[in-house]
Protein backbone atom coordinates (compact mmCIF):
# COMPACT_ATOMS: atom_id res chain seq x y z
CA UNK A 1 0.00 0.00 0.00
CA UNK A 2 2.86 2.37 0.77
CA UNK A 3 4.36 1.75 -2.67
CA UNK A 4 0.99 2.35 -4.35
CA UNK A 5 0.41 5.55 -2.40
CA UNK A 6 3.87 6.81 -3.31
CA UNK A 7 3.25 6.21 -6.98
CA UNK A 8 -0.22 7.76 -7.07
CA UNK A 9 1.04 10.90 -5.30
CA UNK A 10 4.00 11.20 -7.67
CA UNK A 11 6.72 10.53 -5.08
CA UNK A 12 7.66 7.31 -6.86
CA UNK A 13 7.84 7.42 -10.70
CA UNK A 14 7.03 3.72 -11.11
CA UNK A 15 4.25 2.30 -13.27
CA UNK A 16 0.63 2.34 -12.05
CA UNK A 17 -1.78 2.03 -14.94
CA UNK A 18 -1.13 1.54 -18.65
CA UNK A 19 -2.85 4.75 -19.77
CA UNK A 20 -0.41 6.61 -17.52
CA UNK A 21 2.65 4.59 -18.42
CA UNK A 22 3.82 1.12 -19.38
CA UNK A 23 7.34 -0.33 -19.65
CA UNK A 24 6.88 -1.69 -23.19
CA UNK A 25 5.37 1.58 -24.42
CA UNK A 26 8.15 3.49 -22.67
CA UNK A 27 10.78 1.36 -24.39
CA UNK A 28 9.35 2.34 -27.79
CA UNK A 29 9.12 6.00 -26.79
CA UNK A 30 12.72 6.08 -25.57
CA UNK A 31 13.91 4.31 -28.72
CA UNK A 32 12.24 6.77 -31.14
CA UNK A 33 13.25 9.79 -29.03
CA UNK A 34 16.87 8.63 -29.24
CA UNK A 35 16.60 8.07 -33.00
CA UNK A 36 15.23 11.60 -33.47
CA UNK A 37 17.56 13.25 -30.98
CA UNK A 38 14.61 14.48 -28.90
CA UNK A 39 14.00 15.01 -25.19
CA UNK A 40 11.22 12.43 -25.03
CA UNK A 41 8.49 10.75 -27.04
CA UNK A 42 4.85 9.75 -26.65
CA UNK A 43 3.42 6.72 -28.41
CA UNK A 44 -0.15 7.20 -29.64
CA UNK A 45 -2.94 5.02 -30.98
CA UNK A 46 -2.60 6.39 -34.53
CA UNK A 47 -0.81 9.06 -36.49
CA UNK A 48 -3.87 11.27 -36.25
CA UNK A 49 -3.95 10.77 -32.48
CA UNK A 50 -0.46 12.28 -32.45
CA UNK A 51 -1.53 15.21 -34.64
CA UNK A 52 -4.67 15.88 -32.60
CA UNK A 53 -2.74 15.71 -29.32
CA UNK A 54 -0.30 18.32 -30.63
CA UNK A 55 -3.14 20.61 -31.74
CA UNK A 56 -5.00 20.34 -28.43
CA UNK A 57 -1.80 20.84 -26.42
CA UNK A 58 -0.51 23.91 -28.23
CA UNK A 59 -3.64 25.75 -29.41
CA UNK A 60 -6.51 27.45 -27.58
CA UNK A 61 -9.66 29.31 -28.62
CA UNK A 62 -8.69 32.44 -30.55
CA UNK A 63 -5.34 31.06 -31.65
CA UNK A 64 -4.16 30.69 -35.25
CA UNK A 65 -2.04 28.02 -36.93
CA UNK A 66 -0.03 28.15 -40.16
CA UNK A 67 0.39 24.83 -41.94
CA UNK A 68 1.62 23.19 -45.12
CA UNK A 69 -1.03 23.36 -47.85
CA UNK A 70 -0.12 19.90 -49.18
CA UNK A 71 -0.15 18.33 -45.71
CA UNK A 72 -1.66 14.90 -45.00
CA UNK A 73 -5.36 15.43 -45.71
CA UNK A 74 -6.86 14.63 -42.32
CA UNK A 75 -4.32 16.84 -40.53
CA UNK A 76 -5.87 19.73 -42.42
CA UNK A 77 -9.49 18.55 -42.36
CA UNK A 78 -9.60 18.17 -38.59
CA UNK A 79 -8.22 21.68 -38.16
CA UNK A 80 -10.68 23.27 -40.58
CA UNK A 81 -13.76 21.33 -39.47
CA UNK A 82 -13.30 20.43 -35.80
CA UNK A 83 -10.85 22.90 -34.30
CA UNK A 84 -12.58 25.76 -36.11
CA UNK A 85 -15.65 24.93 -34.00
CA UNK A 86 -13.52 25.54 -30.93
CA UNK A 87 -12.40 28.97 -32.14
CA UNK A 88 -9.05 28.04 -33.66
CA UNK A 89 -8.29 29.47 -37.12
CA UNK A 90 -5.75 28.28 -39.64
CA UNK A 91 -3.99 29.26 -42.85
CA UNK A 92 -2.45 26.65 -45.15
CA UNK A 93 0.23 27.88 -47.54
CA UNK A 94 2.84 26.54 -49.93
CA UNK A 95 5.48 26.02 -47.25
CA UNK A 96 8.19 25.53 -49.88
CA UNK A 97 7.89 29.33 -50.25
CA UNK A 98 9.32 30.80 -47.04
CA UNK A 99 8.02 34.24 -47.92
CA UNK A 100 4.49 32.79 -48.04
CA UNK A 101 5.03 31.24 -44.63
CA UNK A 102 6.23 34.54 -43.20
CA UNK A 103 3.29 36.46 -44.66
CA UNK A 104 0.79 34.01 -43.15
CA UNK A 105 2.01 34.63 -39.57
CA UNK A 106 -0.31 36.89 -37.54
CA UNK A 107 -0.18 38.22 -33.96
CA UNK A 108 -2.52 35.35 -33.04
CA UNK A 109 -0.39 32.60 -34.59
CA UNK A 110 0.69 30.06 -31.98
CA UNK A 111 1.91 27.16 -34.12
CA UNK A 112 3.74 26.54 -37.40
CA UNK A 113 3.16 22.96 -38.53
CA UNK A 114 4.73 21.54 -41.67
CA UNK A 115 5.08 18.18 -43.36
CA UNK A 116 8.15 17.45 -45.43
CA UNK A 117 8.23 15.60 -47.71
CA UNK A 118 4.47 16.03 -47.79
CA UNK A 119 1.95 13.22 -48.28
CA UNK A 120 1.23 12.41 -51.06
CA UNK A 121 2.83 14.98 -53.40
CA UNK A 122 6.31 14.91 -51.80
CA UNK A 123 6.86 18.67 -51.67
CA UNK A 124 10.02 19.49 -49.71
CA UNK A 125 10.02 22.35 -47.19
CA UNK A 126 13.11 24.01 -45.71
CA UNK A 127 12.90 22.98 -42.04
CA UNK A 128 15.70 25.28 -40.88
CA UNK A 129 14.13 28.20 -42.76
CA UNK A 130 10.76 27.58 -41.09
CA UNK A 131 12.51 27.24 -37.72
CA UNK A 132 14.03 30.69 -38.15
CA UNK A 133 10.60 32.15 -38.89
CA UNK A 134 9.06 30.37 -35.91
CA UNK A 135 11.81 31.60 -33.57
CA UNK A 136 11.39 35.17 -34.79
CA UNK A 137 7.72 35.06 -33.83
CA UNK A 138 8.18 33.04 -30.65
CA UNK A 139 6.08 30.07 -31.75
CA UNK A 140 6.82 26.32 -31.88
CA UNK A 141 7.56 24.50 -35.11
CA UNK A 142 6.13 21.02 -35.59
CA UNK A 143 7.23 18.68 -38.39
CA UNK A 144 5.51 15.56 -39.71
CA UNK A 145 8.52 13.34 -40.41
CA UNK A 146 6.59 10.24 -41.46
CA UNK A 147 7.87 9.93 -45.01
CA UNK A 148 11.59 10.28 -44.30
CA UNK A 149 11.72 8.74 -40.82
CA UNK A 150 14.70 9.53 -38.56
CA UNK A 151 16.82 7.27 -40.75
CA UNK A 152 16.87 9.96 -43.46
CA UNK A 153 15.88 13.18 -41.66
CA UNK A 154 16.06 14.47 -38.07
CA UNK A 155 14.04 17.71 -37.91
CA UNK A 156 15.01 18.60 -34.33
CA UNK A 157 18.59 19.04 -35.56
CA UNK A 158 17.24 21.70 -37.95
CA UNK A 159 15.27 23.61 -35.31
CA UNK A 160 11.94 21.76 -34.99
CA UNK A 161 10.31 21.79 -31.55
CA UNK A 162 8.39 18.57 -31.99
CA UNK A 163 7.95 15.78 -34.53
CA UNK A 164 4.95 13.71 -35.56
CA UNK A 165 5.11 10.22 -37.02
CA UNK A 166 2.50 7.90 -38.37
CA UNK A 167 4.19 4.74 -37.08
CA UNK A 168 1.81 2.84 -39.38
CA UNK A 169 4.24 3.62 -42.20
CA UNK A 170 8.04 3.30 -42.11
CA UNK A 171 8.67 3.03 -38.37
CA UNK A 172 6.63 -0.17 -38.26
CA UNK A 173 7.34 -1.23 -41.81
CA UNK A 174 5.32 -4.45 -41.81
CA UNK A 175 1.80 -3.15 -42.66
CA UNK A 176 0.27 -4.79 -39.57
CA UNK A 177 0.09 -1.92 -37.06
CA UNK A 178 -1.72 1.42 -36.82
CA UNK A 179 0.04 3.91 -34.56
CA UNK A 180 1.68 7.26 -34.08
CA UNK A 181 4.56 8.88 -32.23
CA UNK A 182 5.13 12.42 -30.92
CA UNK A 183 8.73 13.44 -30.23
CA UNK A 184 9.37 16.57 -28.16
CA UNK A 185 12.59 18.45 -28.70
CA UNK A 186 12.66 19.85 -25.14
CA UNK A 187 11.16 19.26 -21.71
CA UNK A 188 8.79 22.24 -21.97
CA UNK A 189 7.06 20.88 -25.07
CA UNK A 190 6.98 17.36 -23.60
CA UNK A 191 5.22 18.63 -20.49
CA UNK A 192 2.59 20.34 -22.64
CA UNK A 193 1.93 17.25 -24.75
CA UNK A 194 1.89 14.42 -22.20
CA UNK A 195 -1.04 15.48 -19.95
CA UNK A 196 -3.39 15.86 -22.94
CA UNK A 197 -2.47 12.48 -24.35
CA UNK A 198 -3.12 10.82 -20.99
CA UNK A 199 -6.41 12.65 -20.48
CA UNK A 200 -7.72 11.89 -23.97
CA UNK A 201 -6.68 8.24 -23.68
CA UNK A 202 -5.19 8.12 -27.18
CA UNK A 203 -2.30 5.95 -26.04
CA UNK A 204 -0.60 3.08 -27.81
CA UNK A 205 -1.43 -0.47 -26.83
CA UNK A 206 1.60 -2.32 -25.31
CA UNK A 207 1.37 -5.23 -27.74
CA UNK A 208 1.26 -2.83 -30.68
CA UNK A 209 4.26 -1.02 -29.17
CA UNK A 210 6.15 -4.31 -29.19
CA UNK A 211 5.33 -4.79 -32.86
CA UNK A 212 6.61 -1.32 -33.72
CA UNK A 213 9.79 -2.03 -31.75
CA UNK A 214 10.22 -5.09 -33.92
CA UNK A 215 9.72 -2.97 -37.03
CA UNK A 216 12.19 -0.29 -35.94
CA UNK A 217 14.94 -2.93 -35.93
CA UNK A 218 14.55 -3.28 -39.71
CA UNK A 219 14.18 0.45 -40.46
CA UNK A 220 17.39 0.63 -42.54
Amino acid sequence: MDAGAARFTGRDPGYIYTRLGNPTIRMLEDKVAAMEGGFGALATASGMAAVTTAYFSLLSAGDHMVGTRAIYGTSRVIMETEFSRLGVTSTFVDSTDLDAVERAITPRTRLLYIETPSNPVLQVTDIAGCARIARTHGIPLGVDNTFCSPYLQRPIEHGADFIVHSATKFLNGHSDVVGGILVAGCEEIYKRLRPRLISFGAIRDPHQARLVLRGVKTLP
